[in-house]
């Protein structure tokens, strides 16, 4: 999985333009901090990144991110994820496939900023763009 940007990122983006103090408390961090809560949501981005590649497996006791997959993860986090996404297809034609997993985007203006697009579905008339929010 591609590095975040410690500068600006879709996921801290919002904190950034509210509290630009945010990024002067994040170097005060302990490099590769990390929570429960940051390494779960990263599993779902790994299962899901899965799933969209292997749409016939059973997600539930696979392991991404050292974290096993639990019925309560596909019901309440990577299903409704999928769902979207298929309800987005249909609104816009159908006829998708995954063009990109994990592209890593640059922030035009800001030296070193950049994040990651979570999937990128193509279809012969449009893209559709995603990024999942797993977060508690």
């Amino acid at each position: 999985m591609t590095a975040h940007s410690v500068l600006v990122g879709g996921s801290i983006a919002d904190r950034r333009i509210h509290c630009p103090a945010s990024f002067q408390e994040q170097l005060k961090a302990p490099p590769g901090l990390t929570s429960v809560y940051a390494e779960h949501g990263t599993a779902m981005h790994e299962a899901m990144a899965h799933w969209l590649q292997n749409p016939d497996d059973e997600l539930v006791g696979q392991i991404f991110n050292d974290h096993g997959i639990t019925d309560e993860d596909v019901d309440t986090l990577l299903t409704p994820a999928w769902d979207s996404l298929v309800e987005l297809q249909e609104a816009y034609g159908g006829g998708f496939k995954v063009a990109g997993l994990e592209v890593r985007v640059a922030f035009p203006g800001i030296a070193g900023a950049f994040g990651t697009v979570d999937v990128i579905l193509e279809s012969p008339s449009h893209f559709i763009v995603a990024d999942f929010k797993f977060g508690a």
